[in-house]
């Protein structure tokens, strides 16, 4: 049986050194994905699998959050989501 897929989100508050943290990651991406870890970016931009969808860019939040379909958004992460647990889980 293969081993599940560790997700971890990284969410962080104003002036906390996210943005710093985000872009050492981005930056790192070949490296981290050679030891088997991948970034998907602030707005899933990286992500490999699904459908792309027109806010899926590092710039895309204010086109996320402006959204009063909360539903529909919450059903486009979940989907990206799923997708990319499935794959990670297929390599595993």
């Amino acid at each position: 049986m293969a081993k599940a897929p560790k997700l971890v989100v990284h969410i962080g508050h104003g002036k906390t050194g996210s943005s710093a943290i985000q872009t050492a990651l981005d930056a790192s991406r070949a490296q981290l994905e050679r030891g088997g870890v991948r970034y998907l970016g602030v707005m899933f931009e990286h992500a490999k699998t699904g459908q792309r969808h027109p806010w899926q860019k590092r710039t895309g939040s204010e086109d996320f959050f402006a959204s009063t379909d909360t539903d529909a958004r919450s059903s486009e992460l979940f989907d990206i989501l799923s997708a990319e647990l499935d794959a990670a889980a297929r390599q595993n």
